[in-house]
């Protein structure tokens, strides 16, 4: 029984941290302004790490295992777009939302084509969308990662019968 209690703690201490990730928001963009901006619109609903160095982005993803990014596409000599594509060959279940003065047809088909949850323009003149978008992104998470853990509570219930059936008896 020991083992499972440690089990059990173990599950609870990953439930908590990553329904704290699910809340911990990457904003990465090369403008200070909007970094402050977003930070200060965002700030009293999630957790934001503010980075204008886009070549840092990858690190502090596995650093902090935040499982929601937002990201400038034009950033001098780094395109966002090209960030987007490694980070969900990093991981397909970060969610990015770009956020970007490109405004075309292009930029958002593009962005929506390489795994994008949305494409928001600037000016960010009403911060509300942005914050309808992290929201419904945060619950897609939090759906994500409840139906991962009813999988490993039936596979660990399978595997537990399993255990207790003799060997002739078992399928």
């Amino acid at each position: 029984m020991k083992d499972l209690g440690n089990a059990n703690q173990l599950e609870r201490a990953n439930d908590m941290k990553i329904a704290d990730n699910a809340r911990r928001v990457l904003h990465v963009d090369d403008d200070p302004d909007m970094l402050r901006l977003v930070r200060h619109k965002l700030g009293p609903y999630c957790e934001i790490t503010s980075l204008n160095d886009p070549s840092e982005c990858v690190n502090e993803l596995v650093r902090t295992g935040c499982r929601l990014v937002i990201l400038d596409i034009d950033m001098g000599e780094y395109n966002g777009l090209e960030l987007l594509r490694t980070i969900k060959r990093l991981d397909g279940g970060i969610h990015v939302i770009m956020l970007t003065g490109l405004v075309s047809m292009q930029t958002v088909l593009t962005s929506m084509r390489e795994g994008a949850e949305a494409c928001l323009f600037k000016p960010l003149n009403d911060p509300s969308d942005l914050l309808s978008v992290v929201n419904e992104s945060v619950k897609k998470i939090e759906r994500w990662h409840e139906s991962v853990k009813d999988l490993l509570k039936r596979k660990r219930a399978v595997t537990n019968c399993r255990s207790f059936v003799p060997a002739d008896l078992a399928c």
